[in-house]
């Protein structure tokens, strides 16, 4: 899906499925996101960079906003 330190430029919003949060050696996992959660936002609001990477478990279904809609 994407990797940390890749510009932050989309807020994503999980519908159905399910992602995984990596550690910044994008193998260890920190989290796991399913329907309802989102991700994304550290990097669109804070940093302007990604801080962790993402990658999706079961087939996904997101919904996502740009940065420049918020």
């Amino acid at each position: 899906m994407f990797k940390a330190d890749d510009i932050a430029d989309h807020l994503y919003f999980i519908l159905q499925g399910q992602v995984e949060i990596l550690a910044l050696d994008n193998e260890t996992p920190l989290a796991y996101q399913n329907k309802g959660s989102y991700f994304g936002e550290i990097g669109v609001l804070l940093t302007g960079v990604r801080t962790a990477s993402v990658r999706i478990i079961i087939t996904s279904i997101l919904f996502c906003i740009e940065k420049n809609e918020l």
